[in-house]
């Protein structure tokens, strides 16, 4: 409650929208857990999945998502009536600006309603389903489960099908992952699933880059090797080994190596600690390899499918400037050491003179170190005995701290494939592990540890943590460090406390559920459907535009409004390019002056001019813009031109349409 009195006295009314939106989350989660006596919290257990289900279709039937989408109506000027809780976050327009517009341009791919290549972003076909992994009709989607909404429904319901779906399986998985490794401390489980779901690092990247498709996958097959080797069913062991081939499948096709490199280290130290635990009970025969086996060759034949199909976009990506051939050697992350302890305060206070990027490259999980590590190993001192999963996690945490903070030889970061990271990649990855093995020290403690020793380890991690958050000056208002750190340096106390003491568990978990509603639930907004956006009058003027003549976009504008025209469905030069366009570009400049900055992933500005050669000048490492005239854009096939920069007008003399400020031209 300190933390909520100086949400209110710090921030003000100008924070108002998001302290509503943590006291109505907090409202319902305290009353959620305070409305169950103890025999309904039985029951509630025993019909989770059920409830899970019956949950996740009311809220696929009502639209419900979490996108930032409403965002475009800011843009356009219009109203955003979808949204209910919560607020857009326009600093997260990879989802709202790219990714969603994405999966929405696949209804209405002009080479086929969720075809596997799509010209609508960049005007040449794109590969849809391994870049930026989109809803495909293909075998291959059989591993990208959260993506069956938007094939079968319609685009409201499929992306409420998107958002929800991950939300509840993280969940799920999350606490059966929980049991496992607290030894079914069901508490001590709900904490982690609330923690690790409702985490900074997860909610700020929900949508993108296949990130909560990884931990979730990582966590199952982790479940799942464990029931396997447990199990005298055949059957069960057949669909045990089943999902963990599954996993690896749709792990694998998240194609993004600066976090599935770090997590792949995870999922290989929890399989092999969960094999070596459970050698003696494994119950295997020759009819578990058969059935492997055959499943093994169904994934394989998808997986060679999927690569001969996505063979040209994947070697255009490999050979781009960015990302293809970025290499890393880590260090430079010291300052993030301590970090999550600003994350809690994301959500309303966004960064504050940090000095870095942005609140997505800092967020991490709320995991109390360095205390993990300090009731781990007093654990194994204090019982005599090794145990695998700790020293997996302790292990891990060793290696990818000395990457983050200090780095690596070149040739030795490229051997252990930690060369497709970096340090601010791997930093959160850190922080996951720490929770894992905080909750896993509570399962080797089999007596309390006293009120005196509990006070003693709480205080000291705090102080430690809240040290590096100072050296850091990751918070400059001593108005706000002062309530932060005394709520943490409760929290972690009543984190030890709560060892053998039920009563202080179920004050701890009143605790866990309000740092994960003020850090991580309350990140992304709460709205009903999509169509508030696609159905605005500027983009109804676009697609009329489009179904009249069909033609090329190009926009005289900066990312994200390059991309507008695609929420129409009309074919966009330089909408966001996933991979490069070699052949557009080349035909400005065929002599490949200028091929070292349009050869990556990019966002394009285009700016018109009256005469002259085009020119192409790097603006970051993921963005450029190009410098033409008109004449340059009928070479690359341009028909119409949105804009709302009054010195392009002069050079477009047609225009055809307008709406919301913009007007559509059409080139002579």
């Amino acid at each position: 409650m300190v933390l909520l009195v100086a949400l209110f006295g710090v921030f003000g009314l100008r924070s108002h929208m998001m302290v509503r939106t943590i006291l109505i989350y907090l409202a319902g989660g305290v009353l959620l857990l305070s409305a169950f006596p103890k025999p309904a919290w039985k029951t509630l257990f025993r019909f989770r999945y059920l409830i899970a289900g019956v949950l996740f279709l009311i809220l696929v039937v009502l639209g419900v998502n979490g996108s930032s989408a409403g965002h475009w109506n800011l843009i356009t000027g219009t109203p955003d009536n979808a949204h209910l809780i919560g607020v857009s976050r326009g600093m997260r327009s990879d989802e709202w600006a790219l990714f969603t517009p994405m999966s929405l341009a696949q209804y209405v791919n002009p080479n086929g309603a969720f075809s596997y290549f799509n010209p609508i972003f960049s005007g040449s076909d794109m590969d849809m389903f391994l870049m930026y992994g989109q809803p495909v009709w293909d075998v291959a989607a059989i591993f990208r489960p959260f993506f069956f909404g938007y094939l079968f429904l319609p685009a409201d319901q499929g992306i409420a099908w998107f958002w929800c779906g991950r939300v509840i399986a993280l969940f799920m998985v999350s606490f059966e992952f929980g049991r496992m490794i607290t030894g079914d401390r069901r508490a001590y489980a709900l904490m982690y699933a609330l923690l690790l779901t409702f985490s900074p690092f997860l909610q700020w990247w929900f949508a993108i880059n296949g990130l909560v498709e990884m931990v979730i996958y990582t966590e199952l097959a982790a479940v799942l090797m464990r029931l396997y080797l447990r199990s005298g069913s055949f059957m069960i062991r057949t669909v045990s080994i089943s999902g963990i081939l599954f996993s690896a499948a749709g792990f694998l096709l998240s194609f993004y190596p600066a976090w599935m490199v770090p997590l792949a280290y995870l999922v290989l130290a929890l399989l092999v600690s969960i094999i070596f635990e459970n050698r003696k009970e494994a119950h295997l025969k020759i009819a578990d390899l058969i059935a492997g086996a055959a499943v093994l060759l169904f994934v394989s034949a998808v997986f060679v499918h999927v690569a001969l199909k996505s063979w040209g976009s994947i070697e255009l990506t490999m050979n781009t400037a960015f990302p293809g051939k970025r290499v890393s050697t880590g260090g430079g992350s010291i300052s993030l050491a301590g970090q999550y302890l600003q994350s809690v305060l994301y959500p309303i206070q966004g960064l504050v003179d940090t000095g870095l990027s942005n609140e997505s490259e800092l967020s991490q999980v709320i995991s109390f170190g360095p205390m993990p590590e300090v009731l781990a190993v007093a654990a194994m001192i204090r019982n005599k005995k090794k145990d695998n999963i700790s020293i997996a996690m302790l292990g891990l945490i060793l290696l990818f701290s000395v990457y983050a903070f200090i780095g690596l030889p070149g040739i030795l970061s490229k051997v252990l494939l930690l060369s497709f990271s970096t340090g601010y990649r791997v930093m959160p990855v850190i922080t996951l592990l720490e929770l894992i093995l905080l909750f896993r020290s509570f399962a080797l403690y089999e007596k309390k540890i006293s009120a005196g020793g509990a006070v003693t380890v709480g205080l000291t991690s705090a102080m430690a943590v809240i040290l590096l958050g100072i050296m850091n000056n990751m918070i400059t208002s001593w108005a706000v460090r002062i309530p932060v750190y005394l709520a943490f340096t409760a929290v972690f106390i009543l984190f030890v406390l709560s060892i053998g003491r039920e009563k202080v568990r179920s004050l701890l978990l009143i605790a866990v559920l309000f740092l994960a509603v003020t850090g991580g639930a309350a990140v992304n907004p709460v709205r009903r459907g999509i169509s508030d956006v696609t159905k605005t009058e500027l983009i109804g003027t676009i697609r009329s535009v489009n179904e009249t003549e069909e033609g090329l976009f190009a926009v005289t504008e900066l990312y994200p409004e390059a991309n507008l025209p695609t929420l129409a469905g009309a074919r966009t030069l330089n909408a966001t390019n996933l991979y490069p366009n070699l052949e557009a570009w080349r035909k400005l400049d065929p002599d490949g002056t200028y091929e070292e900055i349009y050869n990556r992933y990019a966002h394009i500005r285009i700016v018109l001019k009256e005469s002259g050669d085009a020119e192409f000048s790097l603006q970051s490492p993921d963005s450029f813009t190009v410098t033409l005239t008109v004449g340059d854009l009928k070479k690359l096939g341009v028909v119409y031109v949105l804009s709302r920069n009054d010195a392009a007008q002069e050079l477009l003399t047609e225009p055809v349409a307008s709406s919301s400020g913009y007007t559509i031209y059409r080139i002579q």
